[in-house]
């Protein structure tokens, strides 16, 4: 490790892992154009997991979101029911509604009922 990085680390009062202190001494050894290539793609690297990361915690906050809302929707349409009352949905009124007079079905009660065909 040259002089200068000595001193900028004495200098930062941090305590660094022994892994990082030879990394730190292997990465000073590297030519300019090595640094510079490693550093880009250190950053990169760390970008790319830094947005995956946010994008997971996005995505499970979405989910929970969505969760939540769908339980307020369900306590919502269990609380509406209750509260409609024998008035709506009275047993046979929907019964009725589907009842349909013949003519509308195609069928006349004077009517033969088709031959089967052998």
């Amino acid at each position: 490790m040259s002089e200068q990085a000595q001193e900028q680390e004495k200098g930062k009062g941090k305590k660094r892992s022994k892994k990082y202190k030879r990394v730190r001494e292997k990465f000073e050894e590297l030519p300019l154009e090595e640094k510079a290539t490693f550093l880009v793609e250190a950053v990169f690297t760390t970008l790319t997991k830094g947005i995956e990361h946010a994008g997971k915690a996005f995505s499970e906050e979405l989910n929970s979101l969505f969760e939540q809302a769908r339980e307020q929707a369900e306590r919502h349409a269990e609380s509406a029911e209750d509260d409609s009352g024998p008035g709506e949905g009275a047993p046979g009124e929907a019964d009725a509604a589907n009842d349909e007079p013949p003519e509308a079905s195609g069928e006349h009660a004077d009517d033969e009922p088709a031959e089967e065909k052998n």
